[in-house]
Protein backbone atom coordinates (compact mmCIF):
# COMPACT_ATOMS: atom_id res chain seq x y z
CA UNK A 1 0.00 0.00 0.00
CA UNK A 2 2.69 2.68 0.61
CA UNK A 3 4.07 1.80 -2.49
CA UNK A 4 0.99 2.75 -4.45
CA UNK A 5 0.61 6.58 -1.97
CA UNK A 6 4.97 6.94 -2.85
CA UNK A 7 4.44 6.42 -6.40
CA UNK A 8 1.01 8.41 -6.24
CA UNK A 9 2.98 11.26 -4.54
CA UNK A 10 5.84 11.02 -6.77
CA UNK A 11 3.38 11.79 -9.89
CA UNK A 12 2.49 14.95 -8.89
CA UNK A 13 2.51 17.93 -11.10
CA UNK A 14 3.63 21.54 -9.47
CA UNK A 15 0.60 22.34 -10.90
CA UNK A 16 -0.95 19.62 -8.64
CA UNK A 17 0.44 20.71 -5.61
CA UNK A 18 -0.73 24.48 -5.77
CA UNK A 19 -4.18 23.44 -6.53
CA UNK A 20 -5.31 21.01 -3.77
CA UNK A 21 -8.55 19.56 -3.33
CA UNK A 22 -11.69 21.50 -1.40
CA UNK A 23 -12.61 19.65 1.38
CA UNK A 24 -16.07 21.25 2.45
CA UNK A 25 -15.42 24.98 2.32
CA UNK A 26 -12.03 24.69 3.24
CA UNK A 27 -9.06 24.33 1.02
CA UNK A 28 -5.85 22.79 3.09
CA UNK A 29 -2.19 23.06 1.17
CA UNK A 30 -1.56 19.83 -0.48
CA UNK A 31 1.99 19.53 1.19
CA UNK A 32 -0.17 19.16 4.25
CA UNK A 33 -2.05 16.52 3.20
CA UNK A 34 0.77 14.81 1.64
CA UNK A 35 3.01 14.67 5.16
CA UNK A 36 -0.10 13.88 7.22
CA UNK A 37 -1.04 10.89 5.67
CA UNK A 38 2.84 9.38 5.37
CA UNK A 39 2.58 10.16 8.95
CA UNK A 40 -0.29 8.49 9.66
CA UNK A 41 0.66 5.25 7.26
CA UNK A 42 3.92 5.73 9.32
CA UNK A 43 2.14 5.23 12.46
CA UNK A 44 -0.48 2.66 11.55
CA UNK A 45 2.35 0.60 10.36
CA UNK A 46 4.87 0.20 13.23
CA UNK A 47 1.69 -0.31 14.86
CA UNK A 48 1.24 -3.55 12.48
CA UNK A 49 4.16 -4.47 13.09
CA UNK A 50 4.50 -4.56 16.45
CA UNK A 51 1.57 -6.31 16.97
CA UNK A 52 2.95 -8.47 14.28
CA UNK A 53 5.45 -9.19 16.31
CA UNK A 54 3.95 -9.81 19.04
CA UNK A 55 1.79 -12.34 18.15
CA UNK A 56 4.51 -14.32 16.72
CA UNK A 57 6.65 -13.89 19.90
CA UNK A 58 3.21 -15.29 21.76
CA UNK A 59 2.81 -18.25 19.33
CA UNK A 60 6.65 -19.19 19.99
CA UNK A 61 6.58 -18.55 23.44
CA UNK A 62 3.90 -20.29 24.68
CA UNK A 63 3.04 -24.23 23.72
CA UNK A 64 0.26 -25.44 22.21
CA UNK A 65 -2.14 -27.85 23.57
CA UNK A 66 -4.08 -30.33 20.89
Amino acid sequence: MYGRWDAGVRELSNADLENPPTVGPERFPMEGIVLHVNRELIHHGAEISLLRDLYRWQDQAVPRRI
